[in-house]
């Protein structure tokens, strides 16, 4: 807002220049267009200034999140090698670590708040970061708030706002699908049409779920898509599932990933 103001101004100032009476030969005519070329270069450069800072705190963003995959990984395969205590308690060593992280890279995304005065649309930015990192944390508090100013674009984002909708029983959610989801294409569409017709089958809306599967395969043939629409078609609802999608859909915690069996030794087994 700011940015914009000091443009208008910057223009104002240099029209006035040339539609002074002393400008002799000017005009008004070229006043006014120098009055939109100023306004124009000034608004592009502080948007470049307010870029570059964008993408340094991005970035800083950016390397907490790889730093903790990276750490993650290197545990993952410590444990592998030489396992300390049970893979529950593996799970809950890298839950912490990648919750400290997502803090981190909530406490980045204020560092973005004071740019906001030059640029309006970079709230809706920073709530769009935010969204993911508090999903995670379970913060659905803040989460709620964020998703009420944020970008709906990306399949991940709108599937969170989705469960959302069906954790809370709210009616809006066929009117949302419709809204947000009809339109996506190919395998953007794979995550969204998967997680609606599962809540669907979850409602025991059976015919609703086949509806969306059919549309579905319209637009991909994912074998998730395939699958599923082959179990509604012939009356197979409780063998929908989506664990096909793998982490994205584990992801949204409406399952949970079902841990294999380890087998234990027999003392003497060779």
């Amino acid at each position: 807002m700011i940015g914009l103001i000091i443009s208008i101004v910057a223009g104002i100032v240099v029209a006035a220049v040339f539609i002074m009476p002393q400008a002799i030969g000017w005009g008004v005519a070229f006043g006014i267009l120098m009055f939109f070329v100023t306004v124009l270069i000034v608004h592009l450069l502080i948007s470049l200034i307010v870029r570059k800072d964008v993408k340094r705190i991005t970035g800083k963003i950016q390397g907490i999140l790889t730093e903790n995959q990276r750490k993650a990984e290197l545990r993952q395969q410590q444990f592998t090698r030489r396992p300390i205590g049970s893979p529950q308690m593996m799970m809950q060593i890298l839950e912490k670590e990648q919750n400290e992280s997502l803090r981190k890279a909530l406490v980045e995304c204020d560092q973005l708040q004071p740019l906001c005065r030059w640029n309006l649309m970079l709230t809706w930015h920073i709530n769009t970061m935010k969204v993911p990192f508090y999903f995670q944390l379970k913060d659905f508090e803040k989460l709620d708030q964020s998703l009420k100013k944020c970008l709906m674009v990306e399949s991940q984002i709108i599937a969170i706002k989705m469960v959302r909708l069906f954790k809370n029983k709210d009616s809006k959610l066929d009117k949302f699908f419709k809204k947000k989801c009809s339109r996506a294409k190919s395998d953007s569409c794979v995550l969204l049409y998967s997680v609606y017709a599962w809540m669907l089958v979850k409602q025991e809306r059976y015919e609703d779920a086949l509806k969306v599967m059919v549309e579905a395969r319209k637009k991909t043939d994912h074998e998730v898509i395939l699958r599923n629409w082959e179990h509604l078609a012939n009356n197979r609802p409780k063998q929908f599932s989506n664990s096909g999608l793998g982490q994205v859909w584990y992801g949204l915690g409406l399952e949970e990933m079902k841990q294999p069996k380890v087998k234990q030794r027999r003392k003497g087994a060779f």
